[in-house]
C-alpha cells in the first residue's frame, strides 16, 4: 500500500493547520476549489526540494502471529533549474525486535552540470558497507546537455504532479460539507495566508474502525498545507489498536509523517575527493 492509501485508509477524511487568518468551513471549500482548478505550470517554479519522513511500529499478533515491527524512511529530491542541479536521497530502516533482525538501505545521488561538466555521483549505504563512485563527461556535446535538460525537466514534472495531486483538496471539499466516516469524531480549523494558500488542522478520534476484518479504535492528527497553489506541507500522526479474540488479533500501530516541499534549492556539491571516479 503506498503512502498516500495508507493515509486515506487509517484517518478519516479530515485534514490540516497552520497560522495566519482563520476562515470558515464554507470559505476553504471554495479555497480548495480555486487551487484545484488552478493550471500548475513548471515554469513558474525553477526550484524546488521535497523531503518526506515516516516511522511507523507494529507490535502484538495478528491471526495468532507475534510480531514487533519498527520501520523508519526518509526521502529527499531537489533540484535548480537555473544551477542545472539535481540531487536526491534515500534512507530506509526495516527492524524486526522480536527476531532481533535490521535491514538499512541508503542512497544518494546528485547530476549537475558545472564548468561545462557533466558530472553523476553516486553513494550508497547497506549498514555494512558504503560505496561511492562518480563520473563525469568534459567537453559537454549538446546532445549530452539536452539529454540532462530533458532528466531535470522530468524531475521537475513529477515534483509538482505529485504536489498538484487533487486527492486532498477533494477530502477538504468533502469535509467542509459534513462528509465523514461513521464512528469517528472530529475537530477542524482552517486558516489561509491569500491566494494559492490554505492551512487545514484536523484531529480525530474513531472507534470501530475496520482493521483486516477486526475492529479497531484509535485517534490521529493532520496537518495540509498548500502554498503557491502545491501542497507545501503534510503531516500525519496516528495511533491504532484492534483486538478480536476469535481471529486472536491484538495489535497496536502507530505512525508518524512529514512531507515538506520548499520553494528552494540548497546545491551542494559532493566532495569528489572521497568517491571513486568511473571511466565511461
Amino acid at each position: 500500500m503506498n503512502k498516500k492509501s495508507l493515509i486515506l485508509l487509517v484517518l478519516p477524511a479530515f485534514l490540516l493547520g497552520g497560522c495566519n487568518k482563520e476562515i470558515s468551513a464554507a470559505d476553504a471549500k471554495a479555497k480548495a476549489k480555486e487551487i484545484e482548478e488552478h493550471e500548475v505550470k513548471a515554469e513558474d517554479y525553477n526550484a524546488l526540494s521535497v523531503s518526506t519522513k515516516m516511522s511507523t511500529s507494529t507490535v502484538g499478533k495478528a491471526e495468532g502471529q507475534e510480531g514487533n515491527e519498527k520501520g523508519e524512511m526518509e526521502t529527499l529530491i531537489e533540484f535548480s533549474v537555473d544551477k542545472n542541479f539535481i540531487h536526491t536521497k534515500s534512507y530506509m530502516k526495516d527492524e524486526d525486535v522480536k527476531n532481533s533482525k535490521t535491514e538499512v538501505a541508503e542512497s544518494e545521488t546528485w547530476a549537475y552540470l558545472k564548468d561545462d561538466v557533466f558530472y553523476s555521483a553516486v553513494r550508497t549505504n547497506d549498514g555494512t558497507e558504503e560505496k561511492k563512485n562518480y563520473t563525469t563527461v568534459e567537453g559537454i556535446a549538446d546532445v549530452v546537455k539536452a539529454a540532462f535538460k530533458t532528466s531535470l525537466d522530468a524531475s521537475v514534472k513529477s515534483a509538482l504532479a505529485s504536489a498538484s495531486d487533487k486527492t486532498y483538496l477533494q477530502a477538504v471539499e468533502g469535509l467542509a460539507d459534513g462528509k465523514t466516516e461513521e464512528g469517528a469524531t472530529y475537530t477542524v480549523k482552517y486558516y489561509t495566508a491569500g491566494d494559492g494558500n490554505l492551512t487545514v488542522e484536523g484531529s480525530v478520534s474513531f472507534t470501530d474502525y475496520n482493521y483486516g476484518g477486526v475492529k479497531g479504535s484509535g485517534s490521529g492528527k493532520v496537518k495540509y498545507a498548500w502554498d503557491k497553489y502545491l501542497l507545501a506541507e503534510l503531516a500525519v500522526s496516528m495511533d491504532f489498536s484492534a483486538k478480536d479474540t476469535e481471529s486472536d488479533t491484538d495489535v497496536t500501530m502507530k505512525m508518524d509523517m512529514n512531507e515538506k516541499l520548499s520553494f528552494d534549492c540548497k546545491v551542494n556539491y559532493p566532495d569528489l575527493s572521497s568517491f571513486q571516479k568511473v571511466v565511461l
